[in-house]
């Protein structure tokens, strides 16, 4: 009987994948109209919320060269 390699198993066997900087959880308050615009957006675009969010922050700080 042949058991299926388990993931960790084939990651090792084609390199693994390349490092990501680590995420911090975040959590944080909106109004209800605003919550319903960014769920709206995220469906619209069918991305996650969450790189929304990080796309908005990266372009600001290109914009203000933080």
């Amino acid at each position: 009987m042949q058991v299926m390699p388990t993931f960790d198993e084939i990651e090792n066997a084609i390199g693994g994948r390349p490092p990501k900087e680590k995420k911090i959880r975040m959590t944080f308050y909106v109004t209800k109209q605003e919550a319903q615009i960014l769920k709206a957006f995220s469906e619209i675009k069918d991305v996650p919320l969450s790189a929304i969010v990080r796309e908005f922050l990266q372009d600001m700080m290109h914009e203000r060269r933080i």
